[in-house]
């Protein structure tokens, strides 16, 4: 079926603004969330919009469609924008200086980061459990893992041992990324620590990477415990975007058992992009005073802004 469709996502400005799109998206959701994802490059396009039965109940979305939600995140950009600033990261310590990085740098150190857990034996389909404080790796990870098609189950860098039991069971992770600490204003968070309580519990995590940040000088256990730092230097800075079916998962969630998801790539990505443009004008800088990059900060911290290559994120 041919759809006339017309791509725009405009700013809400008014009650009226949103009535009129509310509208549009009942009326004919097939031809308003077309519109939607004509804005993002597809590896394959969808053959149908939209298949639904509430009484399975069962939905889907941009059926027969392929894509790398990092394609639209970074590579899009380039070289075009290499040198503009892609994210503003603000230390914890105000004396400290801010990091701005490029939208060429940031593509490398995804590019890297993938390789690293490549290295590792993660591939397509595996889980990766992130638990780092609000550092600039923390993003890598996370376009890292929809590079290589894993599933990233973030987990906020406050929660206990135990909750983080539950994410990595519940997610199946085999390896897990975290730093040797983070610090919360003056407090400084033995995060390593934290994981590897969790561990005794976890056996099926093969590795552990960590990454330096508070310099606490963490033990690393023998066979499992990796450095970042180290691992990152024996990988090149080129990684190709695996092809993801329109269906396969980019980020798992869990805020409390038995509420899980697994969002799916195809539907995620117009969505979340949506929304974080009509909360934030173009060129506005997103300030983000609640919990990290976590659950569904990392969605709209990350994968949305970067995509409209026009919106930054302060940490």
């Amino acid at each position: 079926m041919h759809l006339n469709v017309t791509p725009t996502m405009k700013k809400i400005e008014s009650i009226q603004d949103y009535q009129e799109e509310y509208r549009k998206s009942i009326e004919n959701p097939e031809v308003f969330w077309a519109g939607v994802a004509e804005q993002f490059h597809w590896r394959k396009k969808w053959n149908k919009v939209l298949e639904w039965d509430f009484k399975k109940p069962e939905v889907k979305w941009f059926l027969g469609a392929k894509l790398n939600i990092t394609e639209n995140c970074l590579d899009r950009h380039l070289p075009a924008k290499a040198n503009e600033t892609a994210i503003i990261w603000e230390p914890n310590n105000p004396k400290d200086r801010a990091l701005n990085i490029t939208y060429q740098h940031l593509f490398e150190e995804v590019c890297k980061t993938a390789n690293m857990l490549k290295a590792q034996g993660v591939g397509k389909g595996d889980r990766v459990c992130i638990y780092l404080p609000m550092i600039p790796e923390l993003a890598y990870a996370i376009l890292a893992c929809a590079r290589i098609g894993a599933v990233h189950s973030v987990v906020f860098a406050g929660f206990s041992s135990r909750s983080l039991v539950d994410r990595i069971t519940d997610a199946g992770c085999k390896i897990a990324i975290t730093s040797d600490g983070g610090f919360r204003g003056e407090k400084s968070i033995n995060l390593k620590g934290i994981m590897d309580d969790a561990l005794e519990k976890c056996p099926e995590v093969e590795k552990v990477i960590v990454v330096e940040h508070t310099r606490t000088k963490p033990v690393l256990k023998p066979g499992r415990d990796l450095w970042w730092h180290e691992e990152i230097k024996k990988v090149g800075s080129q990684c190709e975007a695996e092809e993801m079916d329109r269906f396969s998962g980019v980020r798992r969630i869990l805020d409390g058992s038995p509420d899980t998801l697994t969002s799916c790539t195809a539907r995620y990505q117009p969505e979340v992009r949506l929304s974080c443009l009509r909360e934030f004008p173009p060129g506005r800088t997103g300030e983000d005073s609640g919990r990290q990059l976590s659950d569904t900060k990392s969605t709209y911290s990350i994968q949305p802004p970067l995509p409209s290559g026009r919106w930054k994120k302060r940490h």
